[in-house]
């Protein structure tokens, strides 16, 4: 299941869980219930985030290993292409491989255009 999906379910949950939470409050004999049902959609929708955000960096790592074992023996290692290589352009929440040009997210440490470290 890829992170997006699971980030999007998680949203999706916590909506639903608050819209029937509203309607049961509404109910005078069942008051409490409505008030678990909001209380268990908001932590379930954090616990989906933190496993969309784990999944995420899993997809990053999965990545980035087909990079390293794709890569032909006669081409440098990465830590001798950074040290001669210039450094990274930092745009708000993005950073630009120099390398390859690739538009990364500030949080990706891993380019995912060529596989160089940020």
């Amino acid at each position: 299941m890829k992170s997006h999906t699971v980030k999007t379910l998680a949203v999706l949950i916590l909506i639903l869980a608050v819209i029937i939470g509203l309607v049961l409050t509404g109910t005078v004999l069942l008051i409490g219930t409505g008030i678990n049902v909001i209380i268990s959609g908001v932590i379930l929708f954090f616990l989906l985030e933190a496993l969309g955000a784990v999944l995420e960096n899993l997809e990053e790592i999965n990545y980035s290993l087909k990079q390293i074992a794709t890569k032909k023996p006669s081409e440098p290692s990465v830590p001798s292409k950074q040290a001669s290589a210039p450094t990274v352009k930092n745009i708000g929440s993005t950073w630009t491989c120099p390398d390859c040009d690739t538009v990364n997210s500030s949080t990706s440490t891993i380019c995912k255009g060529c596989g160089r470290y940020k």
